[in-house]
């Protein structure tokens, strides 16, 4: 199993549709995000409006899927960073 580990500017690409970037995590079977990584992706977001609660939504569609895993901290999590 091949897998992932995304920073925030990633992240952020793939919400945004940007070239090459969604197709090029999707060639993972296991995509890791972090915590840190998720604080700083909804620090983004403004709940507050229509847009900030559609990503909201899509986030957390996102983070329901079973090839997704919000993955601790660890040194051996530096390993899998994209």
């Amino acid at each position: 199993m091949n897998s992932v580990v995304l920073d925030t500017n990633v992240l952020i690409g793939c919400f945004q549709h940007e070239q090459g970037i969604s197709e090029k995590v999707c060639e993972y079977d296991r995509i890791l995000v972090c915590p840190a990584v998720l604080g700083e992706f909804k620090t983004g977001m403004d709940i507050g409006t229509k847009r900030g609660r559609k990503a909201a939504e899509r986030l957390n569609e996102f983070l329901d899927d079973p090839a997704v895993v919000v993955a601790p901290c660890t040194e051996e999590t530096a390993d899998y960073y994209l």
